[in-house]
């Protein structure tokens, strides 16, 4: 959360140093103080807080709430995750609700960090009813030819991705890492290919962003046990064995990628400020980061180093929206050049090292050629394939290529051979509805 002092910005809450993200803020009378939720990785947990301003102190007022407001009555409303809707008349000296929550609504369809409403200070509430949206979309991973022709890796084995997904093909190509809810709770698991068992490798905390070593023997992932900011920890593929924590990180690491020299790692750290890439150096007990692409006004992601260890491809919204580019490692600052012309994410290289693959503002798949030499030099680029109905997020990389550089493995909605249709949705207008929750609340106009 940023406090603003006329032009001066101000960090107040540091995801770090809660273990929470802030995902939503509405201000209090004075200016000195807001009310936030907060949430865990993936929102497995939420809840609404009041933070002082001046002092970054937070304190709890209620559980499982994912959208909260301050109303000229005096009091507060929240959304919970349950669809379910709550007025309590707030102290703001004590900063702290004056009697429990009354239950005033039902029916408001909320996600894990989200209500489908709002408010107008006028007192017009807008909403979409539905309640609780169950994100157990069942996913299915595909292999995807260069023309786009796409066939399930196992027919029988789908799964419920975690809200950030994640998947990982081993280097040989044998194995699949990926990262799966089950019982509400976001782990890491691994497929045996093409139609082996499919098991379970972490127990503990929330864990996403799986990543191989060259070995084939070692899955790294990000993991947040409770309280906790989400660390780079590894274990081995079969699930023997402790995990080990390679970095425990003041940000929260959301991204990682292994180089040729096994003592270096390259990591994309999350807000706040920004998403930025750094270089991870590890030591026998210990573990160095330094930055290699970072800016506070804008964000970098998807890290790619090259097979020959020379340049780094990211994308990065610098401009206004995210383009492809290429930087020489490790001295990151001693060039650049942009892949992309019409949005780029999700950058990989081909084993080879001859090619680089994105995708567009699209999303449609693309390959440049490089040309290999003392410098980056790009060759022809040209579309593969639409990638349609091929799931994508905004700042990891949903994809992995095969070791012969000839398939992609995508996941993709199950029953999806194509872009879902829009869901029609109705919203409800309510107008002068602070006089409607007085009323609810047992109180008179």
């Amino acid at each position: 959360a940023i406090g603003v002092d006329a032009s001066v910005q101000r960090r107040v809450v540091h995801s770090d140093s809660i273990g929470r993200y802030v995902v939503a803020v509405s201000p209090l009378p004075g200016g000195r103080r807001a009310l936030v939720v907060v949430c865990t990785q993936n929102c497995a947990e939420s809840d609404l807080r009041v933070v002082d301003l001046r002092s970054g102190v937070l304190r709890v007022l209620s559980t499982e709430v994912v959208r909260a407001w301050y109303l000229p009555s005096g009091d507060v409303v929240f959304a919970r995750r349950d669809g379910g809707v709550f007025l309590a008349p707030f102290d703001l000296g004590e900063l702290s609700f004056r009697t429990a929550p009354v239950p005033v609504m039902d029916g408001v369809r909320t996600s894990a960090n989200s209500a489908d409403m709002t408010l107008s200070p006028s007192g017009t509430l807008l909403y979409v009813g539905g309640g609780a949206v169950n994100a157990t979309q069942l996913v299915e991973a595909v292999w995807v030819t260069r023309e786009g022709l796409a066939s399930p890796v196992d027919p029988t084995w789908s799964y419920v991705p975690s809200g950030n997904s994640g998947i990982a093909l081993s280097p040989d190509g044998r194995r699949l890492a990926v990262s799966a809810v089950t019982s509400g709770n976001s782990d890491i698991w691994v497929k045996q290919l093409p139609a082996g068992p499919f098991t379970r490798m972490t127990f503990e905390g929330v864990n996403t962003g799986p990543a191989w070593t060259a070995d084939n023997r070692t899955v790294m992932y990000m993991t947040a046990k409770s309280g906790t900011n989400d660390d780079l920890a590894a274990r081995s593929a079969d699930g023997t064995g402790a995990e080990a924590i390679l970095l425990d990180a003041t940000r929260v690491v959301s991204e990682v990628q292994r180089t040729r020299d096994t003592s270096r790692l390259i990591v994309r750290l999350s807000v706040p400020p920004s998403r930025d890439i750094h270089l991870v150096e590890r030591a026998a007990d210990s573990a160095r980061t330094s930055p290699l692409v970072a800016n506070d006004r804008y964000d970098e992601v998807h890290p790619a180093v090259s097979p020959d260890g020379r340049w780094l491809a990211y994308a990065s919204n610098e401009s206004g929206r995210f383009e492809v580019y290429v930087r020489p490692f490790p001295d990151a600052n001693s060039g650049r050049w942009q892949v992309s012309r019409n949005g780029g994410s999700e950058p990989m290289w081909a084993h080879s090292g001859r090619e680089l693959f994105y995708r567009d503002g699209s999303g449609a798949m693309v390959v440049a050629a490089v040309r290999s030499g003392t410098a980056f030099e790009l060759g022809e680029e040209r579309t593969l394939f639409p990638a349609t109905g091929l799931l994508r997020f905004t700042t990891r990389r949903l994809y992995d290529l095969t070791p012969d550089d000839r398939r992609f493995v995508f996941i993709r909605n199950v029953g999806s051979q194509a872009a879902p249709s829009p869901v029609p949705v109705t919203v409800i207008q309510v107008d002068n509805w602070f006089t409607e929750l007085k009323a609810a609340a047992g109180r008179r106009p």
